[in-house]
């Protein structure tokens, strides 16, 4: 009976220092937010974080792991600047306005047109899509 007991106290010990660690890591681990845009196509627009400084990367499709840009082509903003799109299309192309182009592609983009605009727009914002933290 009293080793019974200490394996069911080992086994609940053990079981809270996972739950703990967990739970730490997933405050400590940084999490980078997804926004998704989809009519007929999709895109996703990735807000990684580089210090106190924001960035943001445009993928083709639905992307759920923020170690996709490995793999995945993407165009990348500069630090600090704000994202909307266009409510048409261009050539069947999904428009994304920014007050700068991208400063660094990688791969080609098949589903977006990238356009310089004023700093304020009335278009989609893209806070106002649908999102989803990224933490793995």
């Amino acid at each position: 009976m009293t080793i019974c007991r200490y394996i069911f106290i080992i086994f609940i010990i053990l079981l809270i220092f996972i739950l703990i660690f967990a739970f730490l890591l997933y405050l400590f681990l940084a999490k980078e937010t997804a926004y998704y845009y989809c009519d007929e196509i999709c895109i996703t627009i990735i807000q990684h974080h580089q210090g106190r400084d924001t960035f943001f990367r445009i993928y083709d499709g639905i992307i759920i792991s923020r170690n996709a840009y490995l793999i995945v082509p993407y165009a990348e903003y500069p630090l600090e600047t704000y994202i909307y799109i266009k409510r048409e299309k261009n050539n069947g192309k999904i428009i994304v306005e920014n007050f700068t182009e991208p400063v660094k592609y990688k791969g080609v983009l098949n589903n977006v047109d990238f356009h310089v605009s004023s700093y304020d727009s009335n278009e989609i914002k893209y806070r106002d899509l649908r999102y989803s933290y990224l933490i793995f």
